[in-house]
């Protein structure tokens, strides 16, 4: 018998899919610290705990689930030279559209602001696919250089909007996806009558493609031991191009340019040498 204790409706067939408990099957200690970190590794609970049982001269097994406030906010200050005093908003809620579904909006109220939207939600039987929409967009103002000499500043725009499907080959630890990209950027200088004959630059792409991840470091941040393993592949299918001058002798552009190919690649190994220091090559 396997009974599941405060564990939310909507959040049971993750946790089914996760553990990989199944009844009429002994399991080692281990393994089922393993099932449950698994489930942990959601982030949606702060404790899952186990505890035998017996019912009828039978074994049993219960999980008690410790879950985390289904809508969870944050608030932080921050500054640098560059970017000036911003304060950072960050909302994440479990879900709130549709079951096995997580959403987070983060915001940058600052001189320089950005804003990124995101919505994660995972399906079928064993929850190991799962599909994710983000959006996210910036106002940022670039310092330039000039013939050596600092020169006059740009205001960027950037937007991005993209749309993964994604399958698991190890919870946890890897998986494989599709991916649909669309990008947007706007330059344009500051100083109208600046050193710099353009009035604005527009570029827009929507590219495709194919990626892997592998991650198995112990740790999100100040990992000390595991391997990191990242490969890409990716084709842009239409793109835009518009450039505007206020020199009379340099003509207007507005067309597009050759489709184009992005192949990346990043592979990061770490090997803890001591308590404090890791060996980190790649």
């Amino acid at each position: 018998t396997l009974i599941y204790n405060k564990i939310n409706k909507t959040n049971l067939a993750m946790v089914k899919a996760r553990t990989n408990i199944q009844i009429g099957k002994n399991y080692k200690l281990n393994e089922l610290m393993e099932g449950i970190n698994r489930a942990m590794g959601t982030t949606i609970f702060t404790q899952i705990t186990f505890e035998p049982f017996s019912q009828k001269e039978k074994l049993g097994l219960q999980l008690n689930g410790f879950e985390r406030s289904k809508h969870q906010v944050k608030c932080a200050l921050h500054y640098d030279n560059f970017h000036g005093v911003g304060i950072l908003l960050n909302y994440s809620g479990r879900n709130i559209l549709g079951a096995a579904s997580r959403t987070l909006a983060t915001l940058d109220i600052a001189e320089q602001p950005k804003i990124r939207l995101q919505h994660q939600k995972n399906f079928g039987n064993d929850r190991n696919w799962w599909w994710r929409t983000e959006a996210y967009g910036q106002r940022l103002t670039n310092q330039t250089n000039f013939n050596g000499e600092k020169g006059d500043e740009i205001k960027n725009r950037y937007f991005e909007f993209d749309n993964q499907l994604n399958r698991n080959i190890t919870p946890l630890a890897s998986y494989v996806g599709f991916s649909v990209n669309y990008q947007n950027i706007n330059l344009e200088p500051k100083l109208k009558n600046g050193i710099y004959s353009l009035n604005s630059y527009t570029y827009n792409v929507i590219q495709v493609g194919l990626h892997y991840v592998s991650n198995t470091f112990n740790a999100t941040t100040f990992p000390s031991e595991g391997t990191l393993i990242k490969g890409s592949v990716s084709r842009s299918l239409q793109n835009s191009v518009k450039a505007e001058f206020k020199d009379a002798t340099i003509l207007n552009e507005k067309g597009s340019v050759s489709n184009y190919s992005k192949l990346g690649f990043q592979y990061e190994k770490r090997l803890p040498l001591s308590t404090r220091i890791s060996f980190i090559y790649g």
